[in-house]
């Protein structure tokens, strides 16, 4: 990010208060990500052409 002079910014999105009441309707309505694949982290670059297909439905999810 350094060399690149990248920056990365993120943001809250809501208030503590908000942020529980997401979290238990979340857990009383069981909302659960749908997954599209589990790939090792090594296949992060090779990943982007499949995030922009039409049809993708679903999370990557990259272990490390």
């Amino acid at each position: 990010m350094f060399w690149n002079q990248i920056s990365l910014m993120g943001t809250t999105m809501g208030s503590d208060n908000e942020f529980s009441e997401m979290i238990a309707f979340v857990g009383k309505h069981q909302i659960r990500p749908i997954i599209d694949s589990i790939r090792p982290f090594s296949k992060l670059a090779d990943s982007f052409q499949d995030v922009a297909k039409p049809n993708k439905v679903g999370k990557i999810v990259f272990q490390v």
